[in-house]
């Protein structure tokens, strides 16, 4: 009798989703099984394995911590910068460029507001923006 085993492996470009299923199956837990433990629907974790949704951070924390993992194994740039501290990160590059806050929501196409709710941590940068501050050279 032969066993035959089909070598998964993980590639450096995978996305958030396929990261979680990666590890997910590497553990031997069924989406059901995991989304419970981690206090999430199985709808809400399959959107995320199909990279329909970005989960939360928090959530990513908690399924890396479930999977007994690092949680840098499950981010990707965007989570990488979120978990900077991305409010430290956008206040640093803002006074770099001594940019008002007003000047710095204009590259952005958002108002003062946004920027202060950024800076203070009180509101998520999204991946849309994230992608703007990268294509605007503010990242």
């Amino acid at each position: 009798m032969h066993f035959v085993y089909q070598l998964q492996t993980l590639s450096a470009s995978a996305t958030v989703g396929e990261r979680i299923r990666y590890y997910r199956n590497k553990k031997g837990l069924r989406i059901v099984d995991l989304a419970a433990r981690a206090g999430i629907s199985r709808d809400a974790l399959m959107g995320y394995e199909a990279d329909e949704t970005d989960p939360p951070l928090e959530c990513v924390i908690k399924l890396a911590d479930i999977l007994n993992i690092i949680p840098d194994k499950l981010f990707d740039a965007y989570y990488t910068f979120l978990a900077y501290p991305y409010s430290l990160k956008i206040y640093e590059k803002r006074k770099e460029l001594a940019l008002t806050q007003n000047g710095f929501g204009a590259v952005l196409g958002v108002g003062r507001r946004t920027v202060e709710k950024w800076e203070s941590g009180k509101h998520l940068i999204t991946r849309k923006v994230y992608l703007k501050l990268i294509k605007n050279g503010l990242i």
